[in-house]
């Protein structure tokens, strides 16, 4: 009861006790370790102590962190490269230079499959197109363009 605190919540629901778990899960994504902590507690913040009592606890020191980029922070990567360990993180297109993103464009051309590395300031970047999620994406962009259309309309009408 005393980590049931209200925090973040991606629900809306930020006002109700809530906790915090960090989980180690396999590739294949059987879960092989957690913590729990207090819900007010920021998840970035939550990565390296699990990561450190997870090798603790059974003397792994040779593992590949892999997380989305919402988990990793400068700090938390200068931290992996402190502890010697090995990261994967996924990461968004648009946090990159115009430069860099008419560079990938070039190169992918939109061809599904199509993939290139790219060195960055934060390490290596491996990119990837897939004409499915160009398309899933394209339609939620039109969906939201359309909305914000019919929003505009209705505010110029009254």
């Amino acid at each position: 009861d005393a980590l049931k605190t209200p925090g973040f919540s991606k629900d809306n629901k930020s006002a109700q006790p809530q906790i915090v778990l960090g989980l180690i899960v396999t590739r294949e994504g059987f879960p092989v370790a957690y913590d729990i902590f207090e819900g007010k507690t920021f998840e970035g913040n939550t990565f390296i102590p699990v990561i450190r009592s997870f090798q603790d606890a059974h003397t792994v020191r040779d593992m590949t962190v892999v997380a989305d980029a919402a988990m990793i922070s400068q700090k938390n990567i200068a931290a992996l490269v402190d502890h010697r360990l090995r990261y994967i993180v996924g990461g968004r297109v648009a946090n990159l230079s115009r430069k860099q993103i008419e560079e990938i464009s070039k190169t992918l051309g939109q061809r599904d499959g199509a993939t290139m590395r790219l060195e960055t300031k934060r390490g290596l970047l491996v990119l990837d197109f897939s004409l499915a999620r160009y398309r899933k994406d394209k339609r939620d962009m039109d969906k939201h363009l359309a909305k914000a259309r019919t929003f505009i309309q209705t505010k110029q009408i009254s």
